[in-house]
């Protein structure tokens, strides 16, 4: 059973960041017409093989977070569980799309593009955008304890590290990530902040 507590601190993080990204959006994106907003969302539209391993980092990355956190797998594919948290699983659905869609635009385009354009490789902006997505989110430590922020910290930074690859394969497109990041958001959250908020972040 979901405590009080827990769910209190899991909705204070999920607020926080679909407000500050959404926020961000809003600055970056002010005074643009919807069809430039549109072009640098679906331009390029990605290719087979970055929408084959955005599919393949979705599942194995979701399949991933059940197995290692036990309240992940309780609830995430348990749907009538849900309404212990339920305001929190329906919050989680526009979190997914706002944080999910800012963070590929600024860690994967903005950032490896930035890096390419001062003559880094491929490799190394997979490593600069798998390193600084990491390292944000160690902020679960607020809400979670040290354990949770070194385990989002490793566990990000593997994310972050298979999401650029993906905007690689699909020839530096947005969408192909920006989905898989999105849809793995839709399926482990708010689960996977409960585990922190909740102290039940690992196996025991």
């Amino acid at each position: 059973m979901l405590g009080s507590a827990a769910k209190k601190r899991a909705w204070i993080a999920l607020v926080t960041a679909t407000l500050s990204e959404a926020a961000a959006l809003v600055w970056v994106f002010r005074g643009a017409s919807l069809s430039r907003i549109a072009h640098y969302t679906l331009t390029p539209p990605g290719n087979p093989a970055g929408w084959a391993a955005a599919t393949i980092v979705t599942l194995l990355y979701a399949a991933y977070s059940m197995r290692v956190l036990p309240l992940v797998g309780e609830y995430a594919l348990a749907p009538r569980r849900w309404r212990e948290a339920l305001g929190l699983k329906l919050f989680a659905v526009p979190m997914a799309f706002v944080t999910g869609y800012f963070e590929e635009a600024f860690f994967r385009r903005s950032i490896m593009d930035a890096a390419m354009h001062h003559g880094a490789g491929v490799i190394s902006q997979i490593i600069i955008s798998a390193l600084s997505f990491g390292v944000v989110h160690g902020v679960w430590a607020l809400f979670g304890g040290l354990r949770a922020g070194i385990g989002a910290v490793v566990a990000t930074t593997i994310l972050g590290g298979f999401l650029a690859a993906i905007y690689i394969a699909g020839e530096r497109s947005l969408l192909p990530c920006a989905a898989s990041h999105i849809a793995i958001n839709l399926i482990i959250e708010p689960w996977l902040i409960l585990s922190a908020t909740a102290g039940r972040w690992g196996r025991a």
